[in-house]
C-alpha cells in the first residue's frame, strides 16, 4: 500500500520540486475547512523563537525530501509561533511545551498530539500511519488472522492508541506457532511489541530454537530493548523488583550478548542516579574504569551531567577529576562548563567564573547568548560575597500565609520568625494560584486581611479574587471539642476556605492547602495516620483519609506527642487526597505531583479537594482542623506573614571533626555579620548540621551541641533564636562519607532576619496584637 503511495507521490514530487514542508498562515478554521474539501490532514506545529528541539525539527525533519514530498501531497501544514501568535488557539489546546505537534483528521477530528521533537523517521512513520490506518483497519476486520493485515494494522495503530495496539499484538502473538516466529512480519511484530512484562510470551519467544539457530542477532536485538523496558520500569518507579529481574534475565540469556557485564552495570550506574546516590558513586566510577572509552567527550560530557544534577561533594570530586582528565586530552565546552558548575556549587564563585570564561572560548553563538546570562549571575554572586553576602527576600505582601505554635513550641516550620510556609494553591478551569510564589505558572495573589478576636490567639479573615472567583481563608480559633471562641488561647485553629463566584455558568474548581509541620525543634517529626506510624511517603485517597494525623517531637517515643490535625473529625470536610512527604518537594508541587515512597525527612503534609461544581448559587466551603492534642494546655497561638519589611541572610560555620566548640574566628565572624550599624537583627534560625560517620542519634545530639555553641553568642547579645537540629537527615550519604567523613557537612548554618534601621519598624517579637 505504502509503495503504491510512494510511487504516485514521487511522480508529483518531480514536477514540484519541494524541498521542505510548505507551511501555509492561515488560521485553523480555514485549514480544518479546506481539509473536508480535499480529504487531506490537517498538521500544526506550535514552536518558539529560543526552542532548540524545534529548531532541530525544522532543519533535519522538515527539510527532509520524503517528509516533505508526503506533505505537500497528504497535509495542509501550519506552523504557529506560540508566544507571538493565535493565542486563543495556543490557550484553547493547552500548548505550554515546545514543540508541539498536532494533527488534524480530514473530518477536522484532533487524532494526535506529541509534546516534543521527533527523529525524521519516526515523524514520517506516523504521518503515514495516520493517513492509512483506516484502510488499514478495513483490511485487518476482513482477515485478522492474516499477518500482511495485522502488521500494517497494529504499527499504524500504536501511534494513536499503543495500549491497544499492544494487547492486540500480544493476543495475535499468544496463537502463533513458534516454528514461524523468524517470518519477516511475525519477528517485526514480536520485536514491537514483545516485552519482558509479559513473562510467558517473553519467556516462549527467547527460549524458541529456531531462532537461536537462525537468527542470534535478532534475539539479542529483543534483549537489548527488554532489559531496557525494565530499566525504564525501575526508574520511573523506584521498585527495585524490576531491576533485580532485569539482572535475572541478563544472567539468563547473557550468551546472546557479547557485553552482559557491561549492560547490566549500565543499568545499575542509571537506575541508582535516581534513587540510590550512595551506591552510584560507586558503581559510576566501576563502569568508567572499566568499559568507558577513553576520549576526550565521554569524559566531559559525564562529568557535565555530574554537575549538573548533583550536589555531594564526593561526586562533585569525582566528575571534577573526568573534566580535567578530558580537558589534558582535548579541551572542550561540556569539560570547562563541568568545573564552572562544580566550583559554583563548591561557593567558590571566582573559581567557577574563571572556567566559564573558558568555556566561553568553545561555545556557539547560541550557547554563547546563555553564558551571557550565567556570567551576570556568577558576577552577582562575587559582588554579594565582598558585601557579607547580604540579599533582600522577595517583598512580603498580605498574602495569608500563617505560622501555628504553642507557648515556647512550634506547631509549623519557622515560628517565631515571620516567614510561614503555609500556603494554598487553587485551581480555577485549568488556570492555577496560590498566596505563595510558587512558580511563574501558578499566579501569586493576596489578599485584603481582617481580625477579630482578642489577645494573641485572633480569627482572622484573608479574601482573594482569581478567575472570577471570591477566596476567603478564616483561621478560627477553637476550643478543645472543636467549637469556636471568642477570646483567651485555643487548643486548634479551624483553616476554613469559602469559594463564591458571580458568574452564571458553573466553574470546576479545586483547592490544595500545605502544612510545614516542625514539632517544637524538629522539622523532621514523626507523624502517624489514624494511629499507624507513616514513615515514608504516602498518598491516601477518598474513604482511606485517615480520621486524624499525629504528630510526635521524637521518632521513636509516642508519648511525646505535640501536634495533631483533625480531617474528618468535628466540622471537618473530608478531603479527597491526603499526601504525607518531604517539605523540599511539596512546597514546589503546582498541581500534579509524584512521590517517591522515600523515607520523607523534613516533614509536611497537602490537602486536596479535587473537581467540585461552583456555581452562583452553590458555594463551597472546606475546613480542616490544626492544632494541639486535647491533653496539652490551651496556648495555640497564631502570626501572620505581613510583615513587609523583613530582610534576611545565611551565613555558615563550620566545625572540626568530632567537635562542637566555637574558635575565636568564628565568634568573631558571627560578630562581624550583626554588628553592621545600618542594620537591627530580629530575630535567627539555627539549622545544626554533622557529617554521616559516628552514628544517628551521636550525631544528632552533635548537631543540637553546635547550634547551643552559636546560640550561646546570639543569647549574650539578647538576639532570639530558632534551633533546627538536621543530624544526619540532611548530610551527603555516600561510601566515602560512611568511612571519612565529610567537613562540608559539619556546620550551622545561621538564617539571620534583620531590618533596616533606616525603617521605623518594630519587632514582630514585640508586636503585642500577635
Amino acid at each position: 500500500m505504502r509503495q503504491v503511495l510512494y510511487s504516485i507521490l514521487l511522480v508529483n514530487w518531480l514536477i514540484a520540486s519541494a524541498s521542505s514542508i510548505k507551511f501555509q498562515n492561515i488560521p485553523l478554521d480555514r485549514a480544518l475547512s479546506e481539509a473536508k474539501t480535499t480529504g487531506k490532514f490537517v498538521f500544526i506545529d506550535f514552536y518558539t523563537d529560543w526552542c532548540r528541539p524545534c529548531k532541530v525539527m525544522e532543519q533535519q525533519v522538515f527539510k527532509d525530501d520524503s517528509i516533505a514530498l508526503l506533505f505537500e501531497q497528504e497535509f495542509i501544514s501550519i506552523r504557529i509561533n506560540a508566544e507571538k501568535e493565535q493565542q486563543t488557539l495556543v490557550t484553547a489546546l493547552g500548548i505550554k511545551a515546545y514543540p508541539t505537534l498536532v494533527f488534524y483528521d480530514p473530518k477536522g477530528r484532533l487524532v494526535f498530539r506529541k509534546e516534543g521533537a521527533m527523529k525524521p523517521r519516526d515523524f514520517q512513520d506516523l504521518s503515514e500511519s495516520l493517513i492509512s490506518i483506516n484502510q488499514q483497519l478495513i483490511n485487518y476486520q476482513k482477515n485478522d488472522r492474516k499477518v500482511e493485515n495485522v502488521f500494517p494494522y497494529l504499527q499504524s495503530l500504536k501511534w494513536i492508541d499503543e495500549r491497544k495496539a499492544s494487547k492486540l499484538a500480544r493476543k495475535y502473538l499468544h496463537e502463533v506457532k513458534e516454528k514461524d516466529y523468524d517470518d519477516p512480519l511475525i519477528w517485526g511484530l514480536i520485536s514491537e511489541f514483545v516485552t519482558p512484562l509479559d513473562r510467558v510470551l517473553f519467556t516462549r519467544v527467547a527460549n524458541a530454537e529456531n531462532l537461536r539457530e537462525k537468527s542470534p542477532e535478532s534475539l539479542e536485538i529483543l534483549h537489548l530493548k527488554s532489559f531496557d523496558i525494565l530499566l525504564e520500569k525501575a526508574m520511573k518507579s523506584g521498585n527495585s523488583a524490576f531491576m533485580r529481574r532485569r539482572e535475572q534475565y541478563i544472567k539468563k540469556y547473557g550468551s546472546f550478548l557479547s557485553n552482559k557485564d557491561s549492560v547490566a552495570l549500565i543499568g545499575r550506574v542509571q537506575y541508582n542516579s535516581l534513587h540510590d546516590v550512595e551506591k552510584y558513586s560507586e558503581v559510576l566510577e566501576s563502569y568508567v574504569e572499566k568499559y568507558l572509552p577513553e576520549e576526550a567527550m565521554h569524559y566531559a560530557l559525564i562529568s557535565y551531567e555530574l554537575s549538573q544534577n548533583y550536589f555531594q561533594e564526593s561526586i562533585l570530586e569525582f566528575a571534577s577529576t573526568l573534566a580535567r582528565k578530558s580537558i589534558s586530552m582535548e579541551p572542550n565546552l561540556f569539560a570547562y562548563l563541568a568545573l564552572s558548575g562544580i566550583q559554583e556549587k563548591l561557593s567558590n564563585y571566582k573559581s567557577a567564573y574563571a572556567f566559564l570564561l573558558l568555556a566561553y572560548e568553545y561555545a556557539d553563538e547560541d550557547r554563547q547568548t546563555a553564558l551571557n546570562q550565567q556570567e551576570k549571575e556568577l558576577k552577582h554572586k562575587m559582588e554579594s560575597e565582598l558585601a557579607s553576602g547580604v540579599n533582600m527576600l522577595d517583598e512580603l505582601g498580605d498574602d495569608g500565609r500563617f505560622t501555628l505554635g504553642a507557648g515556647s513550641q512550634r506547631l509549623m516550620y519557622r515560628y517565631p520568625i515571620p516567614q510561614s510556609t503555609s500556603h494554598f494553591v487553587i485551581k480555577v478551569g485549568d488556570k492555577l494560584a496560590s498566596n505563595a510564589p510558587i512558580s511563574k505558572e501558578v499566579t501569586y495573589i493576596n489578599g485584603i486581611t481582617s481580625y477579630g478576636g482578642s489577645g494573641i490567639t485572633p480569627a482572622v479573615v484573608t479574601s482573594y479574587e482569581f478567575e472570577g472567583v471570591t477566596i476567603e481563608q478564616q483561621l478560627v480559633p477553637v476550643d478543645k471539642n472543636g467549637n469556636p471562641i471568642a477570646h483567651g488561647l485555643a487548643q486548634y485553629y479551624q483553616i476554613s476556605y469559602q469559594l463564591k463566584t458571580d458568574k452564571a455558568a458553573t466553574t470546576q474548581v479545586g483547592l490544595s492547602l500545605l502544612f510545614d509541620t516542625m514539632m517544637d525543634n524538629n522539622d523532621a517529626c514523626m507523624i502517624a495516620a489514624n494511629g499507624v506510624h507513616i514513615s515514608r511517603e504516602y498518598d491516601f485517597r477518598g474513604k482511606n483519609v485517615p480520621d486524624e494525623l499525629l504528630f510526635y517531637k521524637s521518632p521513636s517515643d509516642t508519648s511525646d506527642l505535640v501536634g495533631s490535625a483533625m480531617l474528618t473529625k468535628w466540622n471537618a470536610t473530608r478531603p479527597d487526597l491526603l499526601i504525607v512527604g518531604r517539605w523540599p518537594y511539596l512546597h514546589r508541587v503546582q498541581w500534579n505531583y509524584q512521590l517517591s515512597r522515600r523515607p520523607y525527612g523534613d516533614s509536611a503534609y497537602m490537602l486536596r479537594w479535587e473537581n467540585k461544581t461552583l456555581s452562583k448559587l452553590k458555594p463551597l466551603t472546606f475546613h480542616t482542623y490544626y492544632g494541639l492534642p486535647l491533653w496539652k494546655k490551651p496556648e495555640l497561638r497564631i502570626i501572620m506573614r505581613d510583615d513587609k519589611s523583613m530582610l534576611s541572610t545565611e551565613a555558615d560555620i563550620f566545625f572540626e571533626n568530632d567537635r562542637s566548640n566555637l574558635d575565636l574566628n568564628a565568634k568573631m565572624r558571627i560578630q562581624e555579620l550583626i554588628s553592621n550599624e545600618a542594620i537591627n537583627v530580629v530575630g535567627v534560625i539555627l539549622e545544626g548540621y554533622a557529617d554521616i560517620s559516628g552514628g544517628k542519634n551521636y550525631n544528632f545530639d552533635l548537631s543540637k551541641k553546635r547550634i547551643d555553641a552559636v546560640g550561646q553568642v546570639f543569647n549574650a547579645l539578647q538576639i532570639p533564636f530558632v534551633p533546627k537540629p538536621h543530624g544526619v537527615d540532611q548530610s551527603v550519604q555516600d561510601y566515602y562519607s560512611y568511612k571519612y567523613g565529610n567537613a562540608f557537612d559539619r556546620k550551622v548554618r545561621m538564617i539571620i532576619y534583620y531590618r533596616l534601621k533606616t525603617e521605623n519598624h518594630e519587632s514582630v517579637a514585640n508586636n503585642s496584637s500577635y
